[in-house]
Order: structure tokens, then sequence, then C-alpha cells
């Protein structure tokens, strides 16, 4: 009687997990791509480097996204702002991307 109680109950576990699996990746990807689009973060930092493609910049944590101070590297794919030099203390605010993040705008502090 124990084999076939757990046999069922595993039977029971498994395909309600299989259940909320495919439900949270259903409903996660819809909310995914519209967030994305809309989803941007402001912070300030150092400008490290700017290359024609990307910017490197050393900005203080983004409580919002559980991260903290580092040294990351922005596209500049849709940026329209004027470049900054190495050194350059700036306000800017970022997005994510299919790739990575990119930079929305950016202002000198």
């Amino acid at each position: 009687m124990r084999i076939v109680y757990f046999i069922l109950t595993t039977a029971l576990l498994s395909l309600s997990g299989n259940v909320f699996s495919a439900m949270d990746h259903s409903s996660m990807a819809g909310m995914e791509s519209s967030s994305q689009n809309a989803q941007t973060w402001n912070t300030t930092g150092v400008i490290k480097s700017w290359s024609p493609t990307s910017v490197s910049i050393a900005h203080r944590p983004v409580a919002q996204l559980n991260w903290p101070a580092m040294i990351m590297s922005f596209e500049l794919d849709g940026y329209q702002g004027e470049p900054f030099a190495p050194g350059q203390q700036v306000r800017f605010t970022f997005r994510q991307t299919e790739s990575g993040y990119a930079l929305v705008s950016a202002s000198a502090q």
C-alpha cells in the first residue's frame, strides 16, 4: 500500500510541477517582452570608456535590481545624446535589451 501511495504522490507532484512550470513560462514571456520595452532604471556613475557602440560606466548600486556598485558596459544603440569623456560623472538612464543593457540618456553631474 505504501508503494501505491508513493507512486501516486510522486506522479501528482510531477504533474503539478509541470503545469506550474508551463504557466510560469507562458505568463512570464509576455510580461518580459512588454516590461523590457517600458522599464528603465536610473543611477549615477563615472565614465570609464566611450566607443562608437558602447560605453563603460562605473556605477553606483541599483537597488531596484539588487545590483551592487560595479563597472558595466552599456550598448549605445538608440542613444541620442552627446558622448562623455572618461572620468566624467554622469546621471544616466538605461534599459534591458535582448543582449544586455543599453544607455537611454545621460547628463553631466
